[in-house]
């Protein structure tokens, strides 16, 4: 077994914070426990978050209320075994850039990332500008209400 496909088994499972796919997987495991974001109450719709060597999740917004699956990296089945809708808003990046997105590391945010072509994102627009408060979330241990 490659280090590789180790550390992508670990973070399905048990995340391990002192990798960037840790780090990755605790993000969206703890986003995943946010229930209602108060500032997103407005607004519904889906993302995939395709995360180079961290794997794939997809995030559902419903009137604020998030919620996170696991995802595979071209949608399909979500880990349910429901087929999965085409998302609102695809987003793609790597795990170590993903981590520092969260981390804020030199000021880097979401917004920042796209503009500097280290982070792609791709669908609705208005959808994505909303979706830039998920990214708060992460950092510093601050959330969006």
């Amino acid at each position: 077994m490659s280090s590789n496909h180790q550390v992508q088994r670990q973070s399905k499972h048990h995340p391990d914070t002192t990798t960037a796919a840790g780090e990755v997987a605790t993000f969206f495991a703890r986003l995943g426990t946010a229930g209602m974001l108060p500032r997103l109450r407005t607004v519904t719709g889906s993302s995939q978050f395709n995360i180079e060597g961290a794997g794939s999740w997809r995030v559902a917004i419903t009137d604020g209320v998030v919620t996170v699956a696991e995802a595979g990296a071209t949608g399909g089945t979500a880990a349910t075994g429901r087929k999965t809708t085409s998302a609102d808003a695809v987003v793609t990046t790597t795990a170590e850039d993903m981590a520092r997105i969260l981390r804020g590391e030199g000021c880097l945010n979401a917004f920042s990332a796209g503009l500097q072509e280290i982070m792609t994102a791709r669908g609705d627009p208005t959808f994505m500008t909303a979706l830039l408060d998920v990214f708060s979330f992460g950092q510093a241990g601050t959330d969006t209400r």
